[in-house]
């Protein structure tokens, strides 16, 4: 007896991605169903419950980069070194530095991964990948283009993926000025367009630096013109209205000179709100004096004065790199150490729990590590797929 369509929906949007690619098989109807974007868009609203940790190693040895996604469950804690899924081995910069790849996003499952020069959207779960074209805008004489900075977000109103790209033009002579250009790429007609009318101050972007969050990506970012001296900052980009904003770090965590010093910034969604992360610097000294971790939260989004301190961790003297990402619910923070190995605490209020330390079997070379959490999807990039390599 067939089972209404209301049914089997709820049956099957229960189901991983693996899964669903293989039983569109059974029959038309069930292919049908799995593809329709109704479909799609109930299994990405259930699928958010479900996370993985995501990792992007590069490994030294074999001049590989890999990512690779582990468990988000209680269950599973003490066996975050096992890889539930096949890694994939970023292969696709060829001639160049592998480890210059950097994780953007993820945004409803998609990936973008970026050297600088060529970018990629990557839907691991399917294993469907999408070079972007290149920039079709030309450069001015006497000057060359150099990516600052790569966002990636969903705009609703459209219906469309978008990637956000801002460059600059460096000058092959020395020239005292910089003229900047925002580009936006539309997965729906896979073209690029100018932000003629976004005017962009002299920002440097940090590449690994970056979150997307309510509909708006964010990066560390360095005004360097800034008046009456250089500033550090958020810089976010809003993927529906396409206009650029600039959050300033709560007053405490600035110097005089207006810069975030001797502190490592990371950004994170902490109980839906965005929150700022400051690990005190790690020195190149041996052993590691100790550190301490702040994590402040933006109470209310866009308004600078909500700025909360929830957290103040440490003192910690294994040697922290960097704060990577949150998982557990928000409950463990993953971090970077000297060596490159993963590591972790807890933001549990037991005192002597959050100052604990965790190890993690997962080495990568030093200061290339990253982390991110991500949901798996069926968002299709209108397949081109990866290399039969790596194809589970």
């Amino acid at each position: 007896m067939d089972l209404p369509q209301e049914m089997m929906m709820e049956i099957l949007i229960r189901l991983p991605v693996k899964s669903l690619l293989k039983i569109r098989c059974v029959c038309k109807a069930w292919c049908g169903l799995i593809k329709s974007p109704s479909f799609i868009d109930m299994h990405l609203r259930r699928s958010g419950n479900n996370k993985y940790v995501m990792l992007k190693r590069y490994i030294e040895h074999e001049n590989q980069t890999m990512i690779s996604f582990h468990s988000n469950n209680d269950e599973a804690e003490k066996s975050l070194s096992l890889c539930l899924r096949s890694p994939i081995e970023v292969t696709w910069f060829y001639h160049r530095n592998l480890e210059a790849a950097h994780l953007i996003g993820p945004c409803n499952g998609i990936v973008c991964i970026t050297d600088g020069m060529d970018i990629y959207l990557c839907n691991p779960a399917t294993r469907e990948l999408r070079k972007l074209p290149p920039s079709p805008f030309g450069c001015p004489e006497y000057y060359r283009p150099i990516t600052d900075g790569v966002g990636i977000g969903f705009d609703p109103s459209t219906n469309d993926y978008k990637v956000v790209r801002i460059l600059y033009w460096d000058a092959i002579e020395y020239r005292p000025d910089h003229q900047y250009q925002a580009e936006l790429y539309s997965l729906n007609t896979n073209s690029w367009r100018e932000l003629r009318d976004v005017i962009l101050p002299f920002y440097h972007l940090f590449a690994r630096c970056n979150l997307l969050f309510q509909g708006r990506f964010h990066w560390r970012a360095w005004h360097a013109l800034a008046q009456p001296c250089d500033t550090d900052c958020i810089l976010s980009f809003d993927m529906r209205a396409e206009v650029f904003d600039v959050i300033h770090y709560p007053p405490s965590c600035v110097g005089d000179l207006g810069l975030v010093e001797n502190k490592e910034p990371s950004f994170v969604s902490l109980n839906d709100s965005l929150a700022l992360i400051l690990c005190t610097s790690l020195p190149e000294e041996h052993p590691a004096p100790p550190q301490i971790i702040d994590i402040w939260v933006m109470m209310e989004y866009g308004v600078e004065e909500s700025w909360t301190k929830k957290f103040s961790l440490g003192p910690f003297t294994i040697g922290i790199r960097r704060p990577l990402c949150l998982w557990k619910d928000d409950k463990q923070l993953l971090l970077e150490s000297r060596s490159g190995q993963l590591i972790s605490c807890s933001l549990l209020p037991d005192e002597l729990e959050a100052t604990e330390i965790k190890e993690h079997d997962i080495f990568e070379s030093s200061t290339l590590l990253e982390g991110r959490i991500y949901a798996e999807s069926l968002v299709s990039l209108n397949p081109i797929y990866m290399e039969e390599a790596i194809i589970e």
